[in-house]
């Protein structure tokens, strides 16, 4: 994090919206509420049953594989025991950006690297009891992923990095692929790339040539928090990427996936769903600052190209010299012509008058 950030006074904000977050029944399933929350859609009709869980029961949530990916799922059970469609388990998180890799894409295209071009953000939790209960949660979405791949799911926790300081925090890297292989989009809804995130349209070009699709499975959706001017209530709406900046508060929605590695083993992701503004004013305050640094630095001087524009007194000094010059040269020419003229009228006369003779 840049040390110009307020980083102390953004942890406050940050903890508030996610407090509020967390209390919302109606803002999704809460990573927080995580157990509780897949709990209650056995409860859609009943709130009360909802506040009064206490157990984090997870008979819910089940891992299954499509498409060569393992999906943390969870299956919605009605009252005759019939069981529903089951829905892949996204969740909600709050933090701090502390890097990303969004749209729009530009620049030159690698094709042989097209297939790990992603969407991609981390964000930084900082406050330490909502951090545990952070890490508690996912470490029991692990658990499930264990159960069903055994030993060849790798325990290493690489999503996540601890970052010491005054205000010591975790990041958390939540990232989406942009493509995957025809073969591994079977029955899915194929999209085009769009302008947005590939304004020449290089990369989806490239993807093509590479047997690449961008399908439903890929998509990253953007939001920013506006207040209702009508009903004085918060909403998301849809807004573009180029929003986002480091030290927003915003909010992520994420699900776990168990991704391929060499050897038959899994590794399990967060996946990025959606990214949402919810406040970025430590992000204006430190672009501010960063710029009325820039502009008061005192550097080197630089050398200029020089012009002369106007007319000095020296430049009207010689003019006026050689105006007077001037003057002076067709005042003594004139002089020369008219002593020529004298001299040679006087030659005439002494031609005309012959010298008298002396007797």
């Amino acid at each position: 994090m840049d040390p110009g950030f307020d980083l102390e006074q953004a942890s406050v904000s940050l903890l508030r919206y996610t407090k509020e977050r967390e209390k919302d029944i109606h803002s999704g399933i809460q990573l927080l509420n995580m157990f509780k929350a897949c709990t209650y859609m056995l409860y859609l009709n009943d709130p009360k049953a909802y506040e009064s869980l206490q157990d984090e029961s997870d008979e819910t949530l089940a891992v299954a594989e499509y498409n060569g990916i393992g999906r943390l799922i969870s299956s919605q059970v009605v009252e005759d025991g019939m069981e529903m469609e089951a829905n892949e388990v996204v969740v909600s998180l709050q933090g701090i950006v502390t890097s990303k890799d969004l749209p729009p894409f530009r620049g030159r295209v690698n094709p042989a690297k097209i297939q790990f071009y992603r969407h991609a953000v981390t964000i930084a939790v900082i406050d330490e009891a909502v951090c545990e209960k952070v890490l508690e949660r996912i470490g029991h979405v692990q658990n499930l992923f264990k159960r069903h791949y055994g030993d060849g799911l790798v325990d290493a926790c690489a999503f996540t990095t601890y970052v010491p300081g005054k205000t010591s925090y975790n990041t958390f890297d939540i990232s989406n692929r942009m493509f995957k292989k025809k073969l591994d989009a079977d029955g899915e809804q194929v999209r085009l790339l769009g302008r947005v995130a590939d304004p020449d349209g290089a990369i989806q070009a490239a993807a093509d040539s590479n047997g690449l699709v961008h399908t439903a499975d890929n998509e990253v959706f953007f939001f920013e928090r506006k207040k209702d001017p009508i009903k004085g209530q918060y909403r998301f709406i849809a807004a573009e990427p180029t929003i986002f900046q480091i030290g927003d508060i915003v909010e992520v929605q994420l699900s776990f996936v168990g991704l391929p590695l060499h050897q038959k083993k899994r590794k399990l992701s967060l996946a990025l769903r959606s990214l949402g503004l919810i406040d970025a004013k430590y992000a204006k305050e430190l672009s501010l600052a960063k710029f009325k640094t820039g502009a008061r630095a005192s550097g080197p001087p630089r050398s200029m190209l020089k012009r002369s524009v106007g007319y000095t007194e020296e430049n009207v000094s010689i003019a006026e010299s050689r105006m007077a010059s001037m003057e002076v040269d067709d005042k003594d020419n004139g002089d020369k012509a008219g002593g020529a003229d004298a001299s040679s009228s006087k030659a005439d006369s002494n031609k005309k008058r012959p010298e008298k003779k002396r007797g």
